[in-house]
């Protein structure tokens, strides 16, 4: 803000010397010390208040952003839930992907000779 350097510093305090005298530097000095202090209170105290209307309008818009994006959105709709079906008398129709129980086949049981020579062979052909 200031660009004061160290020669303009010495400058000030030699002409401090002379003009307020030794005797009652150190009270003037103080007496600086405290409307400094009190103007960087001051200038805190300002720039914490903007910082709120700051956050204070941020939200406000922020808020203002939802609403508008909330309003383009349709509701949504309640889903209908079927009743559960009531039980079915018959059986449904056998599924084709459903694996079918080997057929036995009808007359008198084979004997155990007649058994082999029926199964096919595991192995394949040749084995």
């Amino acid at each position: 803000m200031f660009d004061i350097g160290w020669t303009e510093l010495v400058v000030i305090a030699i002409i401090a010397i002379i003009v307020i005298g030794p005797k009652d530097l150190p009270a003037v000095l103080r007496t600086a010390g405290r409307w400094a202090r009190k103007a960087r209170s001051l200038a805190r105290e300002f720039q914490s208040g903007v910082d709120d209307i700051m956050r204070e309008s941020e939200v406000e818009e922020l808020r203002r952003e939802i609403n508008a994006a909330a309003r383009t959105i349709p509701p949504e709709k309640p889903r209908e839930i079927a009743p559960p079906e009531a039980p079915r008398e018959t059986a449904p129709p056998e599924a084709p992907h459903e694996i079918a129980a080997p057929k036995t086949p009808s007359g008198p049981p084979l004997s155990q000779d007649e058994e082999e020579e029926d199964a096919p062979d595991e192995g394949g052909p040749g084995l």
